[in-house]
């Protein structure tokens, strides 16, 4: 026997520390009453008691039931379904620019975050950007994980600023090659940037990635340009002191997608990332299928729910009487 909630169990704890608690004021507390005022009853009459009795009974069943107990099994042969994704996050300077609102960067981290809803059964890694770029989150089936890497992707991470794509492709290559002994199949990144390269060499890469049949799905962030704000306030400015605008590139990004056989879209606030990520991204991957052989557990919660219920219902009606012959 085991319990699936077992975290439940606490609440069986509440009648006994209600009973000690009673026990240990209540009572004495009634007896100076009493004995300053003989009239008074020295404490709560049995059909009080029996009320809590019933209540601390109910809760105890409720607890258990919660809880989920679980005896005898059956064994399932389950399929399952499974890729391996590396989603690459532009975090350049360029990414606080607002064209996007509120800002290129917190938008994008909208759009992971519905990827990351969407990925039951997937395994997801984060590689963060600008001038160089490095893995942040190897690939995890873990979501509460990775949603903590990403929460903590910022511009102030990487000190080389830039935009450097080739090196974002190579270490996503990197983190699905190191997650390869998962025995999932299906491979893909998704590289989310404004598109400003500013190293090249892309073809290269491509090259190196249609050999192991990843695909890239890029996600161009940017709208019709704006000024890069400044951690210390003012905006980004050239030599010359005029106001530097950043504008989404599109054509590194859609290059990277026609050649590997991926998607392009452009990010904007009202699309659904999540659908977005079933229907292209996870449907193009190549995801294996599993057979696995699986332990299903039996649910046993009924019976103590049934015990439950039947000891409010009962507190309610003994109440209820109570309260009849009162009036």
């Amino acid at each position: 026997m085991n319990y699936a909630e077992p975290r439940w169990l606490v609440l069986t704890l509440l009648p006994l520390l209600f009973w000690v608690l009673w026990g240990a004021g209540a009572q004495r507390y009634r007896q100076r009453l009493h004995d300053a005022f003989p009239k008074i009853s020295r404490g709560p009459r049995g059909w009080q008691l029996g009320s809590w009795l019933l209540q601390s009974l109910a809760i105890i069943f409720v607890s258990l039931a919660l809880a989920r107990p679980r005896w005898d099994f059956r064994w399932e042969e389950v399929r399952k379904k499974g890729s391996d994704v590396v989603i690459a996050l532009d975090v350049s300077r360029s990414m606080l620019a607002n064209d996007v609102p509120p800002k290129r960067l917190d938008q994008s981290k909208y759009a992971i975050r519905d990827i990351l809803e969407a990925a039951q059964g997937d395994r997801l890694g984060l590689v963060l950007f600008s001038g160089a770029a490095f893995i942040q989150c190897p690939l995890t089936s873990d979501r509460g994980s990775f949603a903590l890497f990403l929460e903590q992707a910022n511009t102030e991470l990487i000190p080389v600023q830039g935009t450097a794509l080739v090196d974002a492709l190579k270490k996503a290559e990197t983190a699905l090659q190191d997650g390869e002994e998962s025995g999932s199949q299906g491979k893909a990144i998704v590289l989310m940037s404004d598109g400003e390269d500013h190293v090249g060499g892309l073809e290269d890469v491509i090259d190196e990635l249609n050999k192991k049949s990843i695909r890239v799905h890029t996600v161009a962030v940017g709208g019709a340009g704006a000024p890069i704000p400044l951690p210390e306030g003012g905006f980004l400015r050239d030599s010359s002191g005029g106001l530097v605008v950043s504008r989404v590139d599109e054509a590194p990004l859609r290059l990277l997608a026609e050649k590997t056989g991926g998607s392009f879209r452009r990010l904007q606030s009202t699309q659904d990332f999540a659908a977005i990520y079933r229907n292209e991204i996870r449907s193009s991957s190549g995801e294996k299928e599993t057979m696995s052989r699986e332990r299903i557990w039996n649910e046993r919660h009924m019976g103590a729910s049934a015990l439950a219920l039947a000891f409010l219902g009962l507190e309610t009606l003994f109440f209820r009487r109570r309260r009849l012959q009162k009036n």
